[in-house]
């Protein structure tokens, strides 16, 4: 419980997280997956899956990460949903988030 509230603060946060009433803030997600040594999160299989599976971990909230691909964050939301699909520059681009 010490070293989650150094990381995230209030003690209320944590038991939130812990119980699974809340998702962490994606900008903690990097902090999780260094400190627990593995990224947590379940498999993924679909576009719109591994989508946001790449960004999460860079901890890029939907608006930052379209501004990295040049997009408007409602194109990338509708990626993330699977409405539509990037043309083939910016799945490639994609790809390389996370790694």
């Amino acid at each position: 419980m010490q070293v989650a509230k150094q990381m995230w603060g209030y003690t209320r946060t944590v038991i939130h997280r812990e119980r699974n009433v809340t998702d962490p803030a994606v900008r903690y997600i990097p902090d999780i997956i260094r400190f627990l040594g593995y990224d947590p999160s379940a498999p993924v299989s679909s576009f719109p899956e591994r989508l946001i599976a790449g960004r999460r971990p860079c901890g890029l909230t939907q608006k930052q990460m379209a501004n990295e691909l040049g997009v408007d964050p409602s194109t990338l939301r509708d990626w993330e949903n699977g409405i539509h699909m990037p043309f083939r520059k910016k799945r490639e681009l994609i790809a390389t988030f996370g790694r």
